[in-house]
Parts: structure tokens; C-alpha cells; sequence
């Protein structure tokens, strides 16, 4: 992995990287624990999740890498990874927002919300709300969120935000979810402004990560067999997140939208010796409507309140 321009030791800097255990999540774990970074990996799967730590601390021979398991689609394992996050940690320098899903057919949230709004977008928003302290404390400390060049085609409706209304198709939840990330990043800056946290966004490029795993048919079948023929590896994939959050470049950079400078493996054009990611790049220009930002903000607020229990009669008496 290119760290040219990273910072080389990372020893003591506390990292959270979120859908940790595959993909670009495993291999910034990897690069970063190479630089002695504490690693904290959230994971759904716990056995995944295990043997991904496992390798880590063998590989990087490093201690410093623990679990927490967690399901991004619900808004209380959210909750609950914040503060057992903070339960076993005082300090955050990098929280790294990188799970997500990417679904062929409209799915819904045990919460009620279509399930890309849920986990790529809702979970990122309440984990770092819920953080925000711990990564204030910490200064200087960083915020990566992990985007997609497909918040291009991304459309956002704040009266349907949950498509319940809209046509689904296989691009339509991703492509809005990856709006939101950007949006919703920009605004987390202006907001963060003076605290010496900062927050990116980023595009890792053409990847092949599994995340269009669960999609088993017409185009999602498709761009998964085209992934794992023609795009880059995940190890590749991750430099620009490891690069964000490590790299002297970009300190004190924040409300930036960075990607990889090319999309195929085969071109590639960057000289050796220098970074590929050292200027941020132009996001669409939808993302940049400070009107829409604030008010997607406002939206995410109402979304992510815990909602009270039932009241006693409405509740279940089989176990009673």
C-alpha cells in the first residue's frame, strides 16, 4: 500500500472503522495497525469479526485491535456501539464511517426506513453525533466518511425520504444515501469549525469489495461479476481512506470531497515519489446547497430520536 505521504507512526492515535471485518474496512485496519494505531473494528458478524482481529494482530503483530458488534440498520445497536465505544475508550483521533450496503430490490429497516438510507447514511450521522464528544476531547482528530461516485445520480426528496413513494430501481437508494454522506459531511464541517475535528468525504473508486454481495440477480448480479473481473482490489481501494486518515497533507483540511484520480486499474497516472490524493476533487453539484444541507440535518435529527417504548397494554403478555 502507497503511505508516501502518510504519517509514519500513528502509535497512541485511536481508530474506529466501521464494516471492519471485509473489504476496504479490513485493509485500512491493516494499514493503519502497520502504523501502530489502536484499532477498534464494529462489525455485525461476530465470528467474521473475530477471525479479521485475529489476522490483523497477526499480520501488523500488534495488540491493540478489539471488536464491537453492532447492526448498522438499527438505530439502538447504534446507540449502543457509541457508548460501549466510549465505556472502553477516552479517546478518538479517527472515526471512519465505511459500512454500508448497496441493495438490488427496496428493503426496510427494523426501524421502518429503506435500508441504504439506514445504514449508509442514518448510522453514520447517529454514530458520529453520539462521538462527537470523545473526537472533540481528542484533537486534532478526523472524520472519514466513505461516499461514492454514484451520489452523482443521487436524488434527495425530504418529504420521501424513506422511497416510499418513488420508483425503486437498483441505483436509487445507494445513489440518495451517497447524496446524504455528502451533504450531511459538508455541513458536519461548518459545524466542526474551530473544534480541531475535521471531516471528509471520499469516493475510493471502482473497487472490488462484495458489497453488491446480496444482490443475486439482473443488474446487481451484473456489476458484481464485472467488479471481481475488472476493478481494482480492496487493498488498493482503501489507500485514499488510510491516506485521510493518516496523512500530514490533509491536516486541518475538513468539508473536502476526495476520490481516487481513476476509476479502472489499468489507468492509473500519478508519479512516483508523490500522492495521488493531495487535492480534493469537485462532488456534484447538488451536494453543495448549504439550504439542503441544513435542512437534511434537521431531518436526520427527527429521524434518529429515540423513539419511546409502547405503552405497557400494547405490549406482548406471553411471558408474563
Amino acid at each position: 500500500m502507497n503511505t508516501r505521504s502518510a504519517k509514519p507512526d500513528m502509535e497512541g492515535r485511536v481508530c474506529l472503522i466501521t464494516g471492519g471485518n471485509s473489504g476496504l474496512g479490513r485493509e485500512a485496519a491493516l494499514a493503519l495497525g502497520r502504523m501502530g494505531a489502536t484499532i477498534v473494528l464494529a462489525v455485525r458478524n461476530r465470528k467474521r469479526g473475530e477471525a479479521t482481529v485475529a489476522e490483523v494482530k497477526d499480520r501488523c503483530g500488534c495488540e491493540d485491535v478489539s471488536l464491537l458488534v453492532a447492526d448498522l440498520s438499527r438505530l439502538d445497536d447504534v446507540r449502543r456501539l457509541a457508548k460501549e465505544f466510549k465505556d472502553r475508550h477516552d479517546r478518538l483521533h479517527v472515526l471512519v464511517n465505511n459500512a454500508g450496503v448497496w441493495l438490488s430490490n427496496r428493503q426496510v429497516s427494523a426501524d421502518g426506513h429503506e435500508m441504504h438510507l439506514a445504514v449508509d447514511y442514518l448510522a453514520p450521522f447517529l454514530l458520529t453525533d453520539r462521538l462527537l464528544d470523545v473526537l472533540k476531547a481528542s484533537k486534532p482528530s478526523r472524520i472519514v466518511n466513505v461516499a461514492s461516485m454514484f451520489h452523482r445520480y443521487g436524488k434527495l426528496n425530504l418529504d420521501d425520504i424513506d422511497l416510499e413513494k418513488a420508483r425503486f430501481s437498483w441505483g436509487t437508494g445507494y445513489g440518495q444515501a451517497k447524496l446524504a454522506m455528502v451533504l450531511w459531511t459538508y455541513e458536519l464541517a461548518r459545524r466542526l469549525e474551530g473544534t480541531g475535528v475535521t471531516a471528509n468525504a471520499m469516493c475510493p473508486g471502482a473497487t472490488a469489495t462484495g458489497l453488491w454481495g446480496d444482490n443475486k440477480k439482473g443488474m446487481g448480479r451484473f456489476i458484481d461479476w464485472f467488479a471481481n473481473h475488472a476493478f481494482k482490489g480492496p487493498e488498493r481501494g482503501a489507500e485514499l481512506m488510510v491516506y485521510l486518515a493518516s496523512s500530514s497533507d490533509v491536516e486541518g483540511v475538513s468539508g473536502r470531497y476526495f476520490k481516487e484520480p481513476a476509476h479502472l486499474p489499468w489507468s492509473y497516472k500519478f508519479r512516483k515519489g508523490t500522492s495521488r490524493f493531495s487535492e480534493p476533487v469537485r462532488s456534484s453539484k447538488a451536494s453543495y446547497d448549504e439550504e439542503v444541507q441544513r435542512r437534511l440535518w434537521k431531518r436526520s435529527e427527527e429521524l434518529t430520536v429515540p423513539r419511546p417504548p409502547p405503552p405497557p397494554s400494547s405490549r406482548s403478555s406471553s411471558h408474563s
